[in-house]
């Protein structure tokens, strides 16, 4: 044996034997040299905002005995910071995450899981020269032509042994290139091998009405999204899609939308209506339940005409946001294959390992909302992003009860003035897009 060799042996023992001590060392001593360190990961801003409201993921019971689910999701930002389409990125992104939080209420309604596991332990010992078996051909023979139990045993054997021989010596065995004697060495070689195999497979659907986004963040990881359902939710959905505004009015007054939007006027308003995206549900000052969505799309210049094209794009992003909030079919599939071997050889302290994961997340979701009095709030535009130090617009749509019942009356006069001509006075979209927002997370709102 080398020298080498004994010294990586030793190497081993001594560090399977201080292992466990060290471990122990970790855990009882601060002053430690081990450093651990955190990643940082997107969903950290919707976490720290969950545990300042004193919530948590799952099911909360609120003040009087409501019973609220809150989620995160989150998501990275494809895009390059560089590109052009960073702004239109971090939107998809705001999209994403919302989605996997109704992945997340999805699972909880109820998930269907299948999982298959196949644990092996095959070890092969033996000492000494063995001996010719003179029984086994005359008892093979006895069989006429059925296999003898002995015959089954040794083919069960070269089926474990095949398994456990590497990918090279069975290419070689399949194409004639390895002689006797080293196929014989090849197998003789293998003393012991320990497999795992797991395959889980899960599925959720279910039609969620009203989970609404309370907060969403951007940082430099990428973008999160905190939503949340009830009961109470549920209903303003319904309402918002059936027209039957009842239970959307007549509450306890809340802030101004104007209040609640950052002025798309001045500079710092701006400033933070860059980090705005997605859809949310909140109180006004007449106490009706309405909606706020913010839209934002990138332009390829600053002129009028290429800005107009961004609005466009921004505005339907926003509206597509408030189909969202409706009602929304979520179907989630996911797939995790996991797989272990151990390998041991003869003469030898060391063992082969291989391992293999793959997982694979397929989230499907639709909506589809028609809606009437849906008002531009305003609209921004600015030459540079602060990052991208591309043009980008951005739209700010709003609807309340009232609009919408405005709306409607607006229409059924003009249609009795004039029925040929046409009506332009409210919204109407069909989507199968989805958004996040931040805002409206008072108790009340739930």
């Amino acid at each position: 044996m080398s020298k080498l060799n004994r010294l990586i042996k030793v190497s081993l023992a001594t560090a399977f034997f201080v292992s466990p001590l060290l471990a122990q060392e970790i855990d009882n001593q601060e002053e430690s040299d081990f450093v651990i360190e955190i990643l940082s990961l997107p969903s950290e801003m919707c976490d720290d905002y969950l545990s300042n409201k004193g919530w948590t993921t799952g099911l909360n019971t609120l003040k009087g005995g409501k019973e609220v689910y809150f989620a995160v999701g989150f998501s990275g930002i494809k895009a390059p910071k560089n590109s052009l389409r960073y702004v239109d990125s971090i939107q998809n992104a705001y999209t994403s995450a919302a989605l996997q939080a109704k992945k997340e209420l999805a699972e909880y309604w109820g998930k269907e899981v299948t999982n298959d596991l196949k644990t092996s332990l095959v070890e092969r010992l033996s000492e000494g020269k063995k001996p010719q078996d003179l029984l086994a051909e005359e008892k093979s023979k006895n069989e006429d032509g059925e296999l003898s139990l002995l015959e089954k045993a040794r083919l069960i054997m070269h089926q474990k042994l095949n398994d456990m021989m590497s990918d090279e010596t069975q290419e070689k065995i399949e194409n004639d290139q390895l002689e006797a004697e080293e196929l014989a060495r090849a197998i003789d070689n293998i003393t012991d091998q320990n497999s795992f195999q797991q395959t889980v497979n899960t599925s959720a659907q279910a039609q969620i009405r009203g989970m609404k986004t309370t907060y969403a963040g951007l940082s430099e990881t990428g973008v999160c999204a905190v939503s949340a359902w009830s009961e109470n939710t549920s209903k303003q959905a319904d309402a918002l899609a059936t027209g039957d505004f009842k239970i959307l009015q007549n509450l306890k007054p809340g802030k101004p939308f104007s209040q609640r939007i950052p002025n798309h006027k001045s500079a710092k308003g701006v400033e933070k209506l860059l980090s705005r995206f997605g859809a949310y549900i909140a109180r006004n000052e007449n106490g009706e339940i309405g909606v706020i969505s913010y839209g934002q799309a990138s332009a390829m210049r600053s002129d009028p005409t290429a800005m107009k094209s961004a609005m466009n794009v921004a505005k339907l992003k926003a509206e597509a946001q408030i189909a969202q909030l409706s009602k929304e079919n979520v179907d989630v599939r996911s797939k995790l294959e996991d797989i272990e071997i151990e390998t041991g050889f003869k003469n030898s302290d060391m063992k082969d390992y291989y391992s293999e994961r793959n997982t694979e997340e397929r989230i499907a979701a639709s909506s589809k909302l028609k809606v009437s009095g849906v008002v531009q709030y305003g609209s921004w535009a600015i030459p540079a992003h602060p990052i991208t130090k591309k043009p980008v617009a951005g739209v700010i749509l709003t609807w309340t009860p009232s609009d919408s019942n405005l709306a409607k009356k607006m229409k059924k006069t003009d249609s009795t003035s004039s029925s040929s001509k046409p009506s332009g006075g409210s919204w109407s979209e069909e989507t199968g897009m989805t958004g996040g927002g931040s805002s409206g997370d008072d108790e009340e709102d739930f």
